[in-house]
């Protein structure tokens, strides 16, 4: 980005140059601008490839102007333009997940639902599942108590069967916060 310095000496380059060519020697100033500030201003826009800087043997200094200097109004339009992050998702599988910009998501997190899942997936571990659906119905109802290392037997079938995870931690949390 330019800065108003920036910008007062290149309109100064364009107004004044020959043919994109502008000799700086000591007996001519810019803008009555400190010579030390001058050419600290002119390497910025040379390292920035606005302009090319050629030192001769007298001590003046061979300004080039490039095509981004004579379009640095254009150049500065472009580079103001907020750009949107883009979001990448290197996931391997994903079930009942939201991703991306939606504004909402919809989750079920009712037992039936997660009955009709167990009843429609291809699980050898079925009778587990359902098992652990009683015992997540039990505590949603009150009818028991959580306890530490309630659910720790059926850890094997949890890890087996990933896309039920979601489920159990949905409906311990919804039970969690209606409490």
């Amino acid at each position: 980005m330019l800065t108003k310095e920036d910008r007062i000496v290149l309109q100064y380059l364009i107004d004044e140059s020959d043919d994109n060519y502008f000799y700086l020697d000591d007996s001519n100033t810019i803008l009555n601008m400190p010579r030390n500030e001058l050419i600290l201003i002119l390497g910025s826009l040379g390292e920035r490839g606005y302009l090319k800087l050629k030192n001769n043997i007298d001590g003046g200094k061979q300004i080039t102007l490039t095509h981004k200097a004579l379009n640095f109004e254009e150049y500065e339009k472009t580079s103001t333009i907020p750009t949107r992050p883009t979001q990448v998702f290197n996931i391997q599988q994903v079930s009942n997940s939201a991703f991306g910009n939606a504004g909402t998501v919809a989750i079920d997190n009712s037992i039936s639902s997660l009955r009709e899942q167990i009843e429609s997936s291809n699980s050898p571990d079925k009778e587990d599942l359902q098992k652990i659906t009683n015992i997540l119905e039990m505590i949603k109802a009150d009818e028991i108590p959580p306890k530490k290392g309630l659910l720790s037997r059926f850890s094997d079938v949890l890890e087996r069967n990933g896309w039920y995870k979601p489920h159990v931690a949905g409906i311990i949390l919804t039970w969690l916060m209606s409490q």
